[in-house]
């Protein structure tokens, strides 16, 4: 007897071929979001083998998008520092060469013509004495570039409109104002004597023109410079004065600059701050750039560096009053001008020398710029090689997977068509 084997679709064998079908079909998706996103997986499970080394090279390649991103901000500010000092640099040497023109000729100070001249370069003086003031005050994300660590306050303050306020208050005669700071030490000291700082009331003395003014203990005000500006205020007072003498805590000050006498009359003996007053407001703060995690410099310059320092106190030596009374003031200041400019001292500071310093700095910066560009390139070819897919082979297994999901349509198809009845 000839028996007809027959093969009837079941339950379980469907079951198994959707299974089939549902897991070809996960694999086809997968493969096709791997070849449009051009990512062998959009989440670390995908490659657990190597995501340790994964997150290690996109953390290292923040890192160093970090570092070039705050090098390149250093990089404009020290362009605008090297555009300031250019401007500054030959505002300065703009006005030497006419003092040298001038320095040439012989003064009579009875002369109207000669009167004459001598207020025209002091009014070039204190022309170029702003210029250099607003160069200094360069700022830029609102930081000021030359104020060291206080980035918020305008480093240097020249406070008058025209010549006449400055002369107003810097006569160059102590017995009717102020003369202008004739030393470094004097042009930037940063001295303040508060009085909770003294150990007995103020001790005043003297007369217009020659005050003097006790302090105790005396090594408060010690490190004062004679020539320098200060400044007496308490609750209803201020004003200035220039220090003649310093001399075991007595200070002799000429007169004020608004004719207020330095008298017990005048100030409170116990409530009495004496200051130093300088153009410079910024401090001594070396900013420390961080070129990458293992390189660190320092940026920038201070307003208060030697070679912008000359240039003020000859500008503010010329422009103050009683020139004609003070002709070596003009050779004097010719001196330091030359020394801002070009100073032939090896340890002094020039304009040349900040300005040789600042294009130092960006070379720096611009050679760690490039050095962290070709890493994080290297870093990039690093994290494609692990976390993308190579697109020809997943074009292929997304065609392979294709075709079987495509074949097993087909074949499910006709089997879900048997039945027992076509048998029978």
């Amino acid at each position: 007897m000839m028996g007809i084997s027959t093969r009837v679709g079941t339950f379980a064998q469907r079951t198994s071929l959707v299974q089939q079908m549902m897991t070809v079909q996960k694999r086809l998706y997968e493969t096709q979001t791997q070849l449009s996103t051009e990512k062998k997986s959009q989440d670390y499970a995908g490659v657990s083998i190597d995501s340790f080394r994964l997150v290690s090279v996109e953390t290292e390649k923040t890192s160093v998008q970090r570092f070039t991103q705050g090098n390149q901000i250093a990089n404009v500010r020290l362009g605008t520092m090297e555009t300031a000092v250019s401007g500054l640099r030959e505002s300065v040497r703009t006005f030497r060469n006419d003092l040298i023109a001038l320095n040439n000729q012989t003064f009579d100070p009875s002369n109207g013509d000669d009167l004459q001249k001598l207020r025209e370069i002091q009014e070039r003086a204190f022309a170029t004495l702003q210029d250099v003031s607003g160069y200094l005050n360069t700022s830029t994300d609102g930081r000021y570039l030359f104020a060291g660590g206080r980035t918020t306050i305008a480093p240097v303050e020249v406070p008058y409109g025209d010549l006449d306020a400055f002369q107003a208050d810097y006569t160059g005669d102590a017995g009717t104002g102020l003369i202008y700071p004739d030393t470094r030490p004097a042009n930037v000291p940063d001295i303040k004597v508060t009085p909770d700082e003294m150990s007995a009331a103020l001790s005043f003395g003297g007369g217009p023109g020659a005050y003097t003014v006790t302090v105790t203990p005396a090594s408060a005000v010690n490190n004062i410079p004679v020539g320098a500006t200060v400044r007496l205020s308490d609750s209803d007072t201020s004003e200035t004065y220039t220090v003649t003498a310093n001399a075991a805590g007595v200070l002799t000050l000429g007169e004020g600059a608004n004719g207020t006498a330095a008298t017990a009359a005048t100030f409170d003996t116990s409530g009495t701050t004496i200051e130093t007053v300088s153009y410079y407001r910024g401090d001594s703060l070396a900013i420390d750039h961080r070129v990458s995690a293992d390189r660190t410099i320092q940026l920038g310059v201070t307003a208060k560096d030697p070679a912008f320092e000359k240039a003020v106190r000859a500008l503010g030596t010329l422009a103050q009053g009683d020139l004609e009374n003070n002709l070596g003031r003009l050779d004097t200041a010719l001196t330091w001008l030359n020394e801002s400019l070009d100073d032939s001292s090896t340890a002094a500071s020039d304009l040349d020398t900040v300005a040789r310093r600042i294009g130092f700095q960006q070379v720096t910066l611009n050679r760690a710029i490039e050095e962290a560009q070709s890493y994080e390139v290297f870093l990039e070819n690093r994290q494609t090689e692990i976390e993308n897919v190579n697109i020809i082979d997943a074009a292929t297994r997304l065609q392979d997977d294709a075709r079987a999901l495509d074949v097993s349509f087909q074949s499910y198809a006709r089997i879900s068509q048997l039945s027992l009845q076509q048998y029978i």
